[in-house]
């Protein structure tokens, strides 16, 4: 369908408008000391005030319904991020069974045909879509030149571990299956995502891989959750206060596993992966003051030591989520910026 311009709701852009406007106010007026996380790093002023924001929500937690959780978590997404870029060209495809995607057309590439990136939205594998996270999708297309397959994948507790996996692994294999329709290079396809996405980048490749599959040709992994066992100091250290906790966190384990056993399944802890080799070159982003910063600094030493050519950026001052975060917290654009520069050196090089 074409797309002139999606600026989105009404409400949304006023909403996003007013916060913004407040945050660089109360920002301009934080005079005390700002927390510093376990490695002596302060947070970032915009995001500190912000938290005080998002700490008068309520959590997901056992007092609301997933409907619910979902719904609002739909309604904040496009508040916090980005306006939505106009696109060339939107459309909603259907994957495999009840898996659909949204396809994003950039407005310009310099590259035909153009390369492409297979998007997983976070969301604990129980919230979030395409809809939630359409601004950051939006915004990376614009940045990149690069198609964008944003992938519905289907969420717990309806449908729990392996089904979102199994999507994530369908998508690509019809996205290179179809490229040529969808105006892409299939040698230049790159898979990332945030939190829940960032652990389907990575079982996806391993997926992949093991089944004798082409292989993307990089992977940008988003502060990823890679051992859900959560053994990382980083959790018992940043497990409150920083947006993401570990009540919410229990929250989304209880959806998403079918067992407490699974905690060690490879593909929702790709730290316990045998064998990480033969992956493609790798870019891992964490966030300083994020319960799972520990987890995802431990993948990018795994994949190092198997081989894999990996780089790492930490935001330092950020938090868990900030990719969603970045039209109204300056530093968060700025690094979604960056993630946007890593994924264009993986599609071009």
């Amino acid at each position: 369908m074409a797309d002139p311009g999606a600026p989105g709701p009404l409400a949304h852009r006023l909403a996003r408008r007013a916060l913004a406007r407040s945050l660089a106010l109360r920002t301009s007026l934080v005079r005390k000391k700002l927390p510093t996380n376990d490695r002596g790093q302060s947070i970032d002023a915009a995001t500190y005030v912000l938290l005080k924001d998002l700490a008068r929500l309520d959590p997901p937690n056992g007092r609301r319904t997933v409907g619910r959780a979902r719904n609002d978590y739909e309604e904040l997404g496009p508040i916090l991020d980005r306006a939505p870029r106009p696109m060339k060209r939107v459309e909603d495809r259907r994957i495999e069974g009840p898996c659909t995607a949204r396809i994003f057309w950039p407005t310009s590439s310099a590259h035909t045909p153009s390369a492409c990136c297979v998007y997983f939205h976070g969301g604990g594998f129980v919230l979030g879509s395409p809809r939630s996270h359409e601004g950051l999708v939006r915004t990376l297309v614009e940045q990149t030149g690069a198609v964008f397959v944003s992938v519905d994948y289907r969420l717990a507790p309806e449908h729990k571990l392996p089904a979102a996996h199994d999507d994530a692994l369908a998508a690509y294999a019809w996205t290179r299956a179809n490229a040529s329709e969808l105006g892409i290079d299939p040698e230049r396809i790159v898979l990332s995502g945030d939190s829940a996405g960032g652990n389907l980048t990575i079982a996806t490749a391993v997926s992949a891989r093991d089944a004798g599959m082409a292989m993307p040709c990089g992977l940008v992994p988003i502060y990823p959750a890679t051992d859900m066992t959560r053994s990382f100091p980083s959790h018992r250290e940043l497990g409150r206060d920083y947006f993401l906790t570990t009540e919410v966190l229990d929250w989304f384990t209880e959806r998403f596993l079918q067992s407490p056993a699974q905690m060690r399944d490879p593909r929702v802890s790709p730290l316990f992966v045998t064998d990480l080799s033969r992956l493609p070159p790798t870019h891992v982003v964490t966030a300083g003051f994020d319960p799972l910063r520990d987890e995802g600094e431990a993948i990018v030493t795994r994949l190092r030591e198997s081989g894999v050519a990996c780089t790492h950026r930490s935001e330092d001052s950020l938090i868990h989520g900030f990719v969603s975060m970045s039209g109204v917290l300056p530093e968060a654009e700025r690094a979604v910026g960056r993630i946007a520069d890593a994924m264009a050196q993986r599609m071009y090089a």
